[in-house]
């Protein structure tokens, strides 16, 4: 049977990684990542350049899974991404980091993205990412304005929404299944959390929240034609009560 690969981590680290030789060498190499990895923030700078090495894992796994003949490749671009990172200077010039990857090992990434490419099972999504991102960021605004909505429960919704939005954000690096895990994580506490469920069943903020959270699942799942605890038969019955039958 010929394994399938669905949200192929190769291209989104040779997305990243593809230019970075064209780069000034001289330039300030924070200056430089803070353009890649598509942050002003210090503290997002840190996170996102260890999510790249643990996306550098991801590649090597499922190469490893699909095209074992070619795992030593991509080990070799993750040992290299690794020392590079590791020995780099971020407050000195680029070519503290550039020096320690060769153009060959991103020839090399380039050429798995291709055959993983050709075993890729999902679909770009119907309704983009910075579509749905709007959504949560409106719903995020009404709940912290709403008066009907009890703190304890409404600083549970916004830490909700907060890592959903991060995900959409660090959806270049992560891929899907961190935002899978962030839209299952904000309906899953409504099926253990009374004060939870009733302030989304009952509250006009707290129904869109739902709603969005609801309708990004869907698209996500679709695209990566995933199976997702949000779309379980049990969940989708207690979506529909909780937002009075519907989720458009």
């Amino acid at each position: 049977m010929t394994e399938k690969v669905k949200d192929n981590p190769a291209a989104r680290l040779y997305e990243i990684l593809k230019g970075i030789h064209s780069l000034a060498p001289q330039s300030n190499c924070r200056d430089h990542w803070r353009q890649l990895l598509q942050t002003d923030k210090e503290d997002e700078l840190l996170s996102r350049l260890a999510k790249l090495l643990l996306l550098a894992e991801d590649v090597v796994i499922e190469t490893n899974r699909v095209f074992p003949a070619y795992l030593s490749y991509m080990k070799g671009v993750q040992h290299q991404l690794i020392d590079a990172v590791s020995k780099q200077n971020l407050n000195g010039q680029w070519d503290t980091f550039l020096t320690h990857v060769h153009p060959q090992t991103i020839t090399h990434l380039h050429f798995m993205v291709t055959m993983l490419n050709e075993r890729e099972s999902m679909q770009a999504p119907s309704v983009t990412l910075r579509d749905q991102r709007i959504s949560f960021e409106e719903a995020r605004k009404q709940i912290i304005e709403a008066g009907d909505i009890p703190d304890d429960v409404k600083l549970q919704m916004v830490r909700h929404l907060n890592l959903i939005i991060a995900s959409i954000d660090e959806y270049f690096i992560t891929g899907i299944f961190s935002l899978m895990d962030t839209l299952n994580g904000a309906i899953g506490n409504a099926l253990i959390d009374p004060g939870y469920r009733d302030a989304i069943k009952g509250t006009e903020a707290g129904n869109k929240f739902m709603k969005a959270v609801f309708k990004a699942a869907e698209v996500a799942a679709a695209a990566g034609n995933i199976g997702s605890f949000l779309l379980s038969e049990p969940v989708q019955a207690l979506v529909k009560f909780i937002t009075g039958g519907g989720n458009s």
